[in-house]
């Protein structure tokens, strides 16, 4: 399957693990939206892994495998920067999935500290040739063989924000 669509609105996190008494739609403070005591919750590090999904399909395709895959046209989607869109000139829709994931890594890696060490992933990710972009096997390939190197301490620590 590939996303087409897959931009920051379209990944949400599983936090059935970290606020086991759940958290209001509208009012992320409190657990049922009337009361306001404390908001008990778990570390991200206490219950890993998190788990992340992709939603909203309604743009995706569907291959039996890769081999078989085609082109495909369409401008559709939230993530728009993506250089090879076009509703005329076929492209490749794996190339548009690694550069809109390297989009929303690029925006995790410029608001949080500590992530810097990413960079060089992300910017492979996000080249505006597609045939540049590394495939999504290398790049999870590349994520693990950083995350390998960090410490655990540094696996473990708070990420704090760069900018408000």
């Amino acid at each position: 399957v590939i996303h087409r669509d897959a931009c920051w609105l379209n990944i949400m996190m599983d936090a059935t693990n970290l606020i086991p008494q759940g958290f209001h739609h509208a009012d992320t403070r409190s657990h049922d939206g009337n009361r306001y005591s404390e908001f008990n919750y778990k570390t991200r590090t206490s219950v890993a892994p998190v788990q992340y999904y992709f939603i909203d399909f309604g743009l995706s395709s569907r291959f039996s495998n890769f081999e078989d895959r085609r082109l495909v046209v369409g401008t559709g989607g939230q993530g728009r920067s993506v250089p090879e869109l076009s509703s005329t000139v076929p492209y490749d829709p794996f190339s548009v999935d690694i550069y809109q994931v390297g989009g929303v890594i690029m925006e995790l890696v410029e608001i949080y500290y500590g992530l810097k060490v990413f960079r060089p992933l992300v910017m492979a990710m996000i080249q505006k040739d597609p045939a540049l972009r590394p495939a999504a096997s290398t790049s999870l390939l590349q994520f693990e063989y950083i995350v390998s190197k960090m410490s655990k301490r540094k696996l473990n620590g708070r990420v704090y924000w760069l900018k408000r």
